[in-house]
């Protein structure tokens, strides 16, 4: 987590800077942000804005894998792992607050091809991490069934 400044720093630029990317060729401003803080010789990201569901920019930039010398494309797939996690959380309890759900729904009121395996796992269940639902990372022909091209 030692490098997470820097990134942070483009991530808050991108930001701060996007309602004056609006006003401009949104192409050209995001490519003249990000290639001031991306090298191509370097660990990269992918970049993608949509706006009611069209996409608006798509690029990647850097390199997925610096030992090996594979750059990023944008149509690649990450394994981000444990990332989304708190950002699903949040979701799940601002939808709570706002009555659209409780997390003491079971989780085959949103997905019905659960019901007959998991009658009984709600929603906080599945928050806690106490779901009893299989872990398929775990399963040891995960990695290899991982594709990282379409």
């Amino acid at each position: 987590m030692k490098n997470s400044k820097p990134l942070f720093l483009f991530l808050a630029s991108l930001f701060f800077s996007f309602n004056l990317v609006l006003s401009q060729s949104l192409e050209k401003k995001l490519d003249s942000v990000v290639q001031l803080e991306l090298k191509q010789a370097q660990p990269g990201a992918s970049i993608l804005v949509t706006k009611n569901n069209e996409k608006l920019y798509q690029k990647a930039f850097g390199m997925a894998d610096m030992e090996l010398g594979v750059p990023l494309t944008p149509n690649m797939k990450f394994c981000i792992g444990s990332l989304t996690k708190q950002f699903t959380a949040v979701a799940i309890l601002l939808l709570e607050q706002e009555g659209l759900l409780s997390t003491q729904d079971p989780i085959s009121k949103f997905i019905p091809e659960l019901s007959s395996n998991y009658p009984n796992v709600k929603i906080h269940h599945l928050l806690n991490h106490t779901s009893g639902i299989f872990d398929y990372t775990s399963d040891p022909s995960f990695p290899q069934n991982i594709h990282l091209e379409n």
